[in-house]
């Protein structure tokens, strides 16, 4: 697979999520058995689609861009409204210990 980026990534972690996602995350962005370097910790996440967004996820992602119209959220369907405070680190009283 080619990307369209140079980001070395060494030791790190990966998942796929839900939206066919590879999420790499964590390790070094240097050699750290390279003694002539100080190893540099990566603290960015790397997210690779390997299949082009579904509608529903870019609806999703829509709303989260235009934090003006979070007054509408109420008006969506119920699971919409959680995945969408979900997304931006809200927790309704509802979900806790659910």
């Amino acid at each position: 697979m080619i990307l369209p980026f140079f980001k070395p990534r060494l030791w790190h972690s990966a998942c796929l999520n839900v939206f066919d996602e590879i999420l790499i995350y964590g390790g070094c962005t240097t050699n750290i058995l390279d003694l002539e370097r100080t190893p540099e910790q990566a603290t960015d996440i790397i997210i690779i689609s390997i299949s082009p967004k579904s509608l529903y996820r870019l609806c999703l992602d829509r709303m989260l861009d235009l934090p003006e119209y979070c007054i509408f959220w109420s008006t969506l369907p119920r699971h919409i409204q959680t995945v969408l405070h979900l997304r931006i680190g809200y927790t309704p009283r509802k979900l806790i210990g659910s």
